[in-house]
C-alpha cells in the first residue's frame, strides 16, 4: 500500500504511526499489522518496534503502526490478521488504485484511467467498480435469504395478530353476560377492560416464551445469516419480545372496547 491508503480506506490508526514518504526502498525496512494479528502474535505485549522476517526483502521489517482491522475476505469470513507493507519497500506486479470521492465513483472512473495512462500509456486498467457494487454483490444472497425470512416472519406476525384478534374476541362474546353481571353489580368500565387485556397478554406471553425458545434453538442457523450480531443478544431479544407483546395488545384494544360497552340492562333483561 501507499502512505495515503489508509485515510483513503478509512482504517484507523490505533498506535504508532504510519508507513511516510521517508520510507524510500533504500531505507530501513518498515511494517504495519491490524489489532487481530498484534494480539494474537504479541498477546499483551507492545509490537511497536518488533521485527519481521517478510518475504520479498533481505533484511527485517520493523513493525512501526497498528491499525483497526479490515474484513478482506468477507463479511463472515475470520482473518489470523494482516500485514501491511508499502509498495515503495516492497514492489510488486500488481495495484489496484483506490480512489475516495463525495459524487458517484463510477463517474470518476475516466478520469482515473486517463490518469494512469499519462504515467504510464500500456498500463491496462480494469475491473474498475465502486465500493457499493462490490458490497452489494457480497451480500447478494444473504440479502436474499433474509428478505425471504422478514417476508415470512410479517406473514407470521399477521396470522398471530389476526388470531389472537379472533380468540379475544369470540371470548367477549361468549362471556357478554358475565361483563353485564359485573357492570351490574359496578365494575367499572376500566375493570372490565383489564380483564380481556390481561387475558390477551396472558396469550401473548406464553406464545412469545414458546417463540424465544424456538429462536434459541435455531441460533446456528441465525449465526450463519448475522454479521457482529449474536443471535441470542439480550438486547435484541428483549427488543423483539417488547415489540411482539405490544403488538398482541393492539389487537385486544377492539374487543375490550366491545366488553366495556355491554349494556348491563340489557343483558339481565335477557336473563
Amino acid at each position: 500500500m501507499s502512505p495515503s491508503y489508509f485515510a483513503t480506506m478509512g482504517v484507523r490508526l490505533l498506535r504508532g504511526r504510519l508507513p511516510a514518504d521517508e520510507d524510500r526502498f533504500d531505507a530501513p525496512l518498515v511494517c504495519v499489522v491490524d489489532e487481530v494479528f498484534a494480539r494474537r502474535v504479541f498477546g499483551d505485549r507492545n509490537p511497536i518496534g518488533q521485527r519481521m522476517d517478510i518475504p520479498g526483502r533481505d533484511g527485517y521489517a520493523t513493525i512501526v503502526g497498528v491499525v483497526s482491522h479490515v474484513k478482506r475476505y468477507g463479511l463472515d469470513a475470520s482473518s489470523p490478521g494482516q500485514i501491511y507493507m508499502s509498495n515503495v519497500q516492497f514492489p510488486w506486479r500488481w495495484s489496484a488504485l483506490v480512489v475516495r470521492t463525495t459524487g458517484d465513483p463510477l463517474a470518476l472512473a475516466p478520469a482515473a484511467t486517463r490518469a494512469v495512462h499519462e504515467l504510464d500509456a500500456d498500463q491496462p486498467v480494469d475491473d474498475v467498480n465502486s465500493m457499493d457494487r462490490l458490497m452489494a454483490s457480497l451480500l447478494r444472497a444473504r440479502r436474499f435469504t433474509l428478505t425471504l425470512l422478514g417476508a415470512f416472519a410479517i406473514v407470521a406476525i399477521t396470522l398471530a395478530v389476526v388470531g389472537l384478534y379472533g380468540v379475544i374476541a369470540y371470548g367477549v362474546t361468549q362471556r357478554r353476560r358475565e361483563f353485564g353481571v359485573r357492570v351490574a353489580l359496578g365494575a367499572q368500565r376500566l375493570q372490565i377492560a383489564r380483564i380481556v387485556l390481561g387475558e390477551g397478554a396472558r396469550i401473548a406471553v406464553a406464545g412469545v416464551a414458546i417463540g424465544i425458545l424456538g429462536a434459541i434453538g435455531t441460533t446456528r442457523l441465525l449465526s450463519s445469516l448475522l454479521f457482529d450480531v449474536d443471535a441470542r443478544d439480550p438486547g435484541v431479544l428483549s427488543a423483539v419480545v417488547a415489540g411482539l407483546v405490544v403488538v398482541a395488545l393492539l389487537a385486544c384494544i377492539e374487543p375490550a372496547r366491545r366488553a366495556t360497552r355491554v349494556d348491563a340492562t340489557e343483558v339481565l333483561r335477557g336473563e
